[in-house]
């Protein structure tokens, strides 16, 4: 809406309305018609001009009646006029008869009535300006001061349900280090609620008043608040020079206690250098900081206004502080007092509610009881808008949840309020922009210019700021933009209700803009927003032909556009076929959540095996001969059929274009998948090579960095964990991936947490597997959520939780089991069970349930055609089962079988647990020099890149082994420093240390679990007949320092240990021991801990 107040001249009326000029004849139709919205305009004659006010009565009933307002010599004259149709030609003059006679009698007086400041824009401190050209006649008298609305210089009233906003806090004080601050965002993002809260807290009590007395003003000095505050809302009828600066001088008194009275006459002759520079003046001797609050500045269009504060600023008072408030950004130098550090901008990223804001207002304030995820949706959705989020809120409120139905509600509320706050007063070419580009996700000059028809959108985007148009930047050369989401939804949503006719012209315009472009992917997605079904298979078509659409990423979109297809369009075309082919493979890596989704995957299955079938019969290019290949290797990938993966994997990658780089590298992870689990050092040859390739090639740097993840992993499996973790390291930090979940950072995460788990960092470890999680649950991949639940049983047994590892695999074998129908065989399903009860019978054997780990060793099945992964989880579970049943040659003959096969093993860190269980099961077999060497040769092989976790799997159950395999080689060590070394050289004694320390936890606990190992008779000889209460036997009494000791004494401490920690001689802790022993009827620490633990007196 244009704020120019209407002139009538010559019997023609001149106003402007949505950008336009407009003219009316006095007396016609037109006329009367607008006089009834109507509230101000301006009458010129040749020798006076006078401003008409429509005004109301007191009771505020009738329509209105109209008065004659005329300035002479600081004294305001006016005539009542009366209703709109006494506004004749005769009567208009009669009254400029009458104001000409006025002036007649008072000749000596000046009369300059409207001329404006003229400043220059950007003057200097102590430049002197030319006095003519800033004089500006006064129209206010003294009589006037009582009719200023004194709301306007009084804080706003805050609601009792505001969000104090404490994390600004810092920002605002900073408010007094600046001449000038700047708060600008669009409405409804809380700029006034967060100055007044702030205001109000600091104790400018001065500003809430309506009136002022000389004992308020004495009270008010006696404050002690850290500055001043005054406050100024404007609005559009201060846009007259004098009506805005009568009203700053009054808020300066009423808010700041500044006296203004000495200057008022100077400001009634005219807003001219010599007022102001007395203002200046004033001001420059305040004896506490004191800041100006102007409210709505975004209403004020007036130069005279702009020039006579840019004048201020510029002389501005180093206690005196200017801050503007505006939705839009004002017309100053604000790239010089930039570069000077000599203004505060407070803008969107601060005023937009953070997602703890958000919680306490919708949980706190607005008691929705919301869970946490739905609270990250509705922040995403309103992006911090707090208007938005009111709205939203409210028709929660109301209907219990976000339904469509709600929503539509919802967002008719938001347009509404658009409207009435924004699009109102928008000119008609940037509304016409507005509701054009409102489909677009991101917006460009170019493309806008083709939505609206227009060669505006350059000019319009550059000055969004200035619009308020609700658009964000995207790029530093700003270049691009997009609307906030709400914003946006709520354009559409009218567009479709007013003007259904016209989006998807607007979206078909788009789409062939995008295709022009080379950029398929927004092609397709606006012509499927157009509903053309031809367009979206011709372009589907041309975009299957690039490598963009064989990404799990792009699946839902796939689905999607294919959904809108028809299934003979479908049919009629290959590329069509092979895409829908991918999308039902894809289904397999997504997590199922409800049975009626499970039953849709089975018929996609179905419908996949009826397209293969059609495929092989039909003669095919090359490449989508490749792109064949690997979709059937995808088909046969979940049936457990690994020769067969193999097979068409190894077919692809010889048929696929090295163009197609998103589906090589999936054919290279395949590959690599299937050499972990079969150890063929030829398919990781072949794999690597691959990768290497992709990355040394890829135009795209998602295919790059996908690349790199695999290749990471394969250097971790390598050994390589300093390289490995350094290299994701790298690629995390290069393209800044971890901001946000994302399926290729969890690619890296997942190696890097799998490298700091065998560091033994579990905090590490367990920060990327939470961040991983996080995406899993919104992402439903399947593939990661497995190595996922892998990775937490790991980290479960590392923290010594049990039952949390329990749980973890209760979880992977209660999930597998939802998916059979997707199976052609149950040989898949087979490993998986089989690994989980592998890994349960090592937790067995971790609680000391020996005879339902020997249960498992007696009844567990090994599948001919079993993977190499399986065959060594099993064979090294036989192993530790065997040797805790004191039996090392049934274990290092399990061990045997796979040391025939090392070679194949794919992972260092499951060779190095391999060569520990033998040297284990040959200390334990009294082998003692043979064990020494493969130790020896073990830790050679660890030491360099830190391996510890691998040495530790063992500790719990075979603690005393290890410890003294380890001591043994120190000792043999430190009697040959000087050998020199063979193969591999001697490890080092810090490292030996190292794992000593982390082994000194399970030292004590394992002794106690091997105890439970021997049969009923050796426990009751050893440990629980000493601890069988005797006849009349007295309560068993320790004392403090007993206690002490034997906390100590169960963590693994030495006696010396225990000494030095309690600051005791080590004769001493000896007689605490001895009389322990007795007290508990033992001889050894062993049973003395087991004592304890079984009469209570501590927890283990």
């Amino acid at each position: 809406m244009d704020r120019r107040v209407p002139v009538l001249k010559d019997k023609l009326l001149t106003y402007h309305s949505q950008g336009r000029t407009r003219k009316l004849v006095l007396g016609s139709q037109a006329w009367k018609s607008w006089l009834v919205r109507a509230s101000i305009f301006r009458v010129e004659y040749n020798n006076c001009s006078f401003i008409l006010r429509k005004e109301r009565p007191g009771n505020q009933r009738g329509n209105g009646y109209w008065r004659a307002y005329y300035s002479l010599n600081s004294v305001q004259k006016r005539i009542y006029i009366g209703p709109s149709k006494a506004l004749t030609l005769e009567r208009l003059n009669e009254i400029a008869a009458h104001f000409s006679r006025l002036v007649q009698r008072e000749p000596d007086q000046k009369t300059e009535n409207n001329r404006h400041i003229s400043f220059e824009r950007h003057v200097q401190p102590k430049k002197q300006i030319n006095a003519a050209n800033m004089q500006i006649t006064a129209s206010v008298g003294p009589r006037q001061q009582n009719r200023l609305l004194r709301w306007k210089m009084s804080l706003p009233v805050l609601h009792r349900d505001v969000i104090r906003r404490k994390r600004l806090q810092p920002l605002l004080h900073q408010i007094t280090q600046y001449p000038l601050a700047l708060v600008c965002a669009p409405a409804g993002y809380g700029k006034t609620t967060m100055l007044a809260s702030w205001a109000t807290e600091l104790g400018a009590k001065g500003a809430n008043r309506n009136g002022i007395t000389a004992s308020e003003l004495e009270f008010s000095r006696s404050l002690q608040a850290p500055f001043s505050i005054a406050w100024l809302t404007l609005d559009n009828d201060d846009n007259d020079p004098l009506t805005f600066w009568r009203y700053v001088l009054a808020s300066l008194k009423i808010g700041a206690f500044i006296e203004t009275d000495s200057i008022q006459p100077l400001f009634a002759k005219g807003v001219n250098q010599s007022a102001l520079i007395c203002l200046i003046n004033i001001l420059g001797e305040i004896q506490k900081d004191t800041v100006l609050i102007l409210d709505n500045y975004q209403a004020i269009h007036s130069s005279a206004i702009h020039e006579a504060l840019l004048f201020l600023i510029e002389h501005q008072p180093p206690r005196f502080h200017l801050v503007f408030v505006t939705r839009s950004t004002p017309p100053f130098a604000l790239a010089r007092w930039r570069a000077y550090h000599q203004v505060l901008e407070i803008g969107i990223p601060h005023l937009q509610f953070t997602l703890e804001e958000t919680s306490l207002f919708l949980n706190g304030l607005r008691d929705l009881a919301l869970s946490a995820a739905e609270i990250q949706a509705l922040q995403g959705e309103s992006e911090g808008w707090i208007v938005g989020l009111q709205l939203l809120a409210q028709g929660i409120y109301q209907s219990g949840a976000l339904t469509s139905e709600n929503e539509a509600e919802i967002l008719s509320h938001i347009f509404a309020y658009l409207q009435e706050e924004l699009l109102a007063s928008l000119a008609r070419p940037v509304l016409t922009f507005v509701l054009h580009t409102s489909i677009l996700d991101r917006l460009t000059a170019p493309l806008c210019d083709i939505l609206v028809e227009e060669h505006n959108a350059h000019e319009i985007l550059h000055s969004s700021d200035r619009c308020n148009l609700f658009l964000f930047l995207l790029d530093t050369s700003r270049q691009e933009y997009r609307y906030q989401s709400l914003f946006a939804k709520a354009i559409r949503f009218h567009i479709q209700h007013t003007m259904p006719e016209l989006l998807p012209l607007l979206h078909l315009k788009a789409s062939f803009w995008y295709e022009e472009h080379g950029m398929l992917k927004e092609a397709i997605e606006h012509a499927w927003a157009a509903s053309k079904e031809e367009r979206v298979a011709a372009l589907l078509m041309r975009y299957a032909e690039s490598t963009e659409p064989w990404t799990f990423a792009e699946l839902a979109s796939l689905r999607r556009w294919l959904g809108s297809l028809s299934s003979d369009m479908i049919e009629k075309h290959l590329l069509l076929s092979l895409l829908q082919l991918w999308v039902l493979r894809g289904n397999f890596f997504t997590i199922p959540h409800k049975s009626a989704e499970l039953e849709t995957l089975v018929e996609d299955t179905k419908a996949a095996k009826q397209l293969l079938a059609r495929l092989k019969l039909e003669e095919i290019p090359p490449h989508l001969h490749g792109i064949s290949m690997f979709l059937q290797a995808m088909k046969l990938y979940p049936q457990g059929d690994f020769k067969g993966v193999r097979k068409k994997l190894l077919q692809a990658l010889d048929f696929l274009p090295h163009t197609y780089m998103t589906l090589r590298y999936l054919a290279a992870y395949r590959l690599l998948d299937r050499y972990v689990l079969n150890g063929n050092l030829a398919l990781i040859e072949r794999a690597q090579q691959t990768l290497v390739t992709i990355r040394q090639t890829a135009d795209n740097r998602t295919d790059q960095l996908q690349a790199m993840s695999a290749l990471g992993e394969i250097y971790r499996m390598r050994g390589q964990l300093h390289q490995a973790h350094g290299f994701c390291a790298h690629a995390l930090q290069q393209d800044g991936q971890h901001s946000s979940p994302g399926h290729i950072p969890c690619l890296f995460l997942l190696t890097q947490s799998t490298i700091e788990l065998e560091w033994n960092d579990l905090e590490g470890a367990q920060d990327k597997l939470g961040y991983i999680m996080e995406y899993i649950q919104h992402s439903r991949n399947i593939e990661l959520h497995g190595r996922l639940c892998w990775l937490l049983f790991e980290l479960k047994l590392a923290q010594d939780d049990t039952t949390g590892a329990l749980a973890i695999l209760d979880e992977i074998e209660s999930f597998y089991p939802d998916r059979l129908p997707l199976l052609s065989n149950g040989h898949y399903l087979t490993i998986r069970r089989s690994m989980v009860e592998a890994h349960r019978t090592q937790l067995l054997l971790m609680q000391g349930d020996l005879e339902r780990a020997n249960q498992w060793r007696y009844s567990y099945t090994l599948h001919p055609e079993a993977p190499f992964v399986l065959r060594f989880m099993i064979y090294t579970t036989l192993a530790q089962v065997a040797l805790a049943n004191q039996e090392p040659a049934l274990a290092l003959q399990a061990l045997s079988e796979l040391l025939r096969i090392e070679a194949q093993i794919p992972d260092l860190s499951w060779l190095l647990h391999l060569y520990i269980l033998q040297a284990l099961a040959l200390e334990a077999q009294g082998q003692h020099s043979q064990a020494s060497l493969c130790i020896e040769h073990t830790l050679a092989l660890g030491q360099a890149e830190g391996y510890i976790r691998t040495f530790l799997k063992t500790s719990t159950l075979f603690a005393p082994l290890l410890d003294s395999l380890l001591h043994r080689l120190l000792d043999r060590l430190s009697l040959e420093e000087n050998r020199p070394p063979i193969t591999l050289p001697l490890p080092a004694p810090a490292y030996i240390h190292t794992l000593l320390a982390e082994n000194k936890h399970y030292l004590t606990i394992s002794t106690l679990l091997q105890d439970q190992y021997t049969s009923e008779t050796q426990v009751q000889k050893q440990v629980l007949q000493p601890t069988q209460p005797q006849v009349g036997a007295p309560a068993l009494s320790m004392s403090r320092r007993e206690n002490d000791v034997l906390a100590l004494l169960a963590r693994g401490f030495s006696d010396k240990e225990i000494a030095r920690e309690l600051t005791l001689a080590p004769s001493t802790v000896n007689a605490h021991l001895k009389r322990i022993y007795s007290k508990l009827q033992v001889h050894s620490r062993a049973q003395a801990i087991y004592q304890a633990r079984l009469l209570r007196l501590f927890d283990l």
